[in-house]
């Protein structure tokens, strides 16, 4: 039996050490690696867990490949919203025990529910509309949004809303260090760490949270996201599949390019829409090429008549967005689906 790979990231050097030996003597099927030093962490390696304090959560997670994230608290001490977590004095049978149960989470059964969102038209409301869903769906299900387009405003939307709350890797006292998003990581690095590593699951350090739901950031360069090939694909959606989600909501330009292997997935496909007999014929068109190539998969078309105003003068906020207008209708829109 594989054993598990642990790294622990603590800057308390006594704690660290006990710690650590007690493990290696526990005779669980666990390896064990440590730091407590931010500038020695490994950057080449990838572990099962990622073990880490506060206080060296936001190098390790920037610098430490792994399936999954636990912080070790003291008495006090809080984790990000939905992360796992351990306390230092508890009993260490009872530490180690929580250690190989978060381990052993398995994802949904049968993979998550896949949503697609595609617009053959470019509605311009494809991104909200799509953020919208995420966040309804989180309300009842741990919800991924992916953007897989290829010129997309993800980092206007969210660069004046990613406070330290909303930051997986970030604390109150890092505020005023903010890395803005389009400075930090994008898919693409996502796409080749999991080719790279050979990991089964998207590392946490590339998740990020929103009122709610997690997304991955989408990719600034339009021409490298066009040159990704269907296995490298594949693979980033299985690992995206084993990553403890039960419903993942992806937006994209076009299909099935980048909905690969839809078959046996459970999902649909959302098509967005626009009054008028143009539009309409135009998506019906694209509905018929999907049939043919996606058959068993469900479709579903969505006419949106609102549009996109005010974008320009900076009024435009992802909040009225999502609990706005546009999302009464789209939360209509779901609950009419059932």
């Amino acid at each position: 039996m594989k054993k598990i790979s642990l790294f622990i990231a603590d800057s308390d050097e006594a704690y660290l050490s006990a710690v650590t030996n007690y493990l290696l003597r526990s005779r669980k099927n666990l390896s064990v690696s440590a730091c407590s030093d931010s500038a020695h962490l490994p950057v080449e390696q990838s572990f099962d867990i990622l073990l880490t304090s506060p206080d060296m959560a936001k190098a390790a997670l920037e610098r430490v490949s792994a399936k999954r994230t636990v912080y070790l608290l003291s008495s006090g001490e809080m984790a990000p919203e939905d992360a796992e977590a351990v306390y230092r004095f508890q009993p260490m049978d009872v530490f180690v025990e929580r250690l190989l149960k978060i381990d052993t989470l398995q994802a949904t059964p049968g993979g998550p529910r896949l949503l697609g969102v595609v617009s053959p038209i470019h509605h311009e409301l494809s991104l909200p509309f799509s953020l919208a869903l995420a966040k309804i769906c989180s309300e009842e299900e741990r919800t991924l949004f992916i953007d897989l387009t290829e010129a997309s405003i993800m980092p206007e939307l969210f660069s004046d809303k990613a406070s330290f709350e909303d930051r997986e890797d970030m604390y109150p006292d890092d505020e005023e260090n903010i890395q803005p998003y389009e400075n930090g990581p994008d898919l693409l690095d996502v796409i080749y760490d999991i080719e790279s590593t050979g990991i089964k699951r998207v590392s946490e350090r590339f998740i990020k949270k929103c009122g709610g739901f997690s997304y991955l950031p989408s990719a600034r360069d339009p021409e490298l996201l066009s040159e990704v090939t269907k296995p490298q694909w594949l693979h980033f959606m299985d690992a995206v599949s084993h990553s403890g989600f039960d419903c993942v909501v992806i937006l994209s330009d076009r299909l099935p390019g980048h909905f690969v292997e839809w078959k046996g997935r459970r999902g649909e496909v959302i098509m967005l829409s626009k009054d008028g007999d143009y539009y309409r014929k135009s998506v019906r068109r694209y509905e018929d090429y999907l049939s043919e190539r996606l058959p068993e998969v469900r479709k579903k078309i969505i006419s949106l008549p609102m549009s996109a105003a005010n974008l320009s003068d900076g009024t435009w906020y992802l909040e009225s967005l999502i609990e706005g207008n546009l999302g009464k209708f789209v939360r209509e829109k779901v609950a009419s689906a059932g």
